[in-house]
């Protein structure tokens, strides 16, 4: 939740970089600890896109080996791919606009990921206890192999 939180107020705090600069500039500005605090906030963004991204594909790799869907995986590792170049190559996080772009399309990838990691890993538990279900009712002899011979 706090990831994001982060992804979505700091986009938009950083649309008053010219008053955060002002701020800056004048310390009786009310806002001068405010900004201050963003400022510091985003120079530490490249931890958040690191947990982000390694608990996103640790996460999918975990239920990539429950459900065997790879979906998740690939979405996680490609929102890995778009997240941590905005956050650690330098001539990308100076640019506003394709750092905002890659930082929003890595954010998008890892949240989809996380979606269908969850979706998948509930889907996969049902057809699991349907298929044991079924095999108890099967050995049983109360199943559908006693009621395939009685119609026989």
């Amino acid at each position: 939740m706090a990831c994001a939180a982060h992804c979505f107020t700091l986009p938009l705090l950083l649309a008053f970089v010219p008053a955060a600069l002002m701020a800056l500039r004048s310390f009786q500005h009310p806002a001068h600890g405010l900004m201050t605090a963003l400022l510091v906030m985003s120079r530490w963004e490249w931890v958040f896109a690191l947990l982000a991204s390694g608990l996103a594909v640790a996460s999918t790799t975990l239920g990539r080996r429950r459900h065997r869907r790879r979906l998740p995986l690939v979405l996680a590792s490609a929102g890995a791919l778009a997240l941590l170049p905005s956050a650690l190559y330098l001539p990308l996080k100076e640019s506003l606009l394709w750092h905002g772009l890659a930082t929003a399309c890595g954010g998008l990838l890892l949240a989809a990921a996380h979606i269908a990691n969850r979706r998948e890993t509930t889907h996969a538990r049902v057809r699991s206890c349907c298929t044991e279900q079924s095999s108890k009712l099967d050995s049983t002899g109360y199943g559908r192999s006693n009621t395939s011979n009685a119609r026989g």
